[in-house]
């Protein structure tokens, strides 16, 4: 298994203390859900295949690439952190979320 990639903890640690509390409701994994995980690992992926470009790949290139990932998934920015910041409301709501995003990530690394 690789390494998690220091955006995802950094979003993850974000997410866990910008206000969400502790609770084990118990949810269903619904369409949105799924669809939001999809795009986060997408993400994940991006920033990876990114990190290990050379040093000339700027700023403006991972922009564009970011913003043709959410054109292509219906997102903007605002949106994707609003729906992140939501699904992660409670940790067991987090918890289910990562777990889902580690398997996709998986699925993509090892097809």
């Amino acid at each position: 298994m690789q390494p998690v990639p220091t955006i995802a903890i950094l979003l993850g640690v974000y997410l866990l203390l910008s206000g969400s509390s502790c609770s084990s409701e118990q949810k269903s994994v619904s369409t949105e859900s799924e669809r939001l995980a999809a795009v986060y690992a997408q993400l994940l992926l991006l920033h990876e295949r990114l990190r290990t470009q050379p040093p000339q790949l700027d700023t403006i290139e991972y922009r564009q690439r970011l913003q043709r990932l959410l054109d292509s998934t219906k997102y903007t920015e605002e949106l994707l952190v609003r729906d992140l910041e939501r699904e992660v409301q409670t940790m067991e709501g987090a918890r289910r979320f990562y777990e889902r995003v580690a398997t996709l990530l998986e699925q993509r690394r090892n097809p």
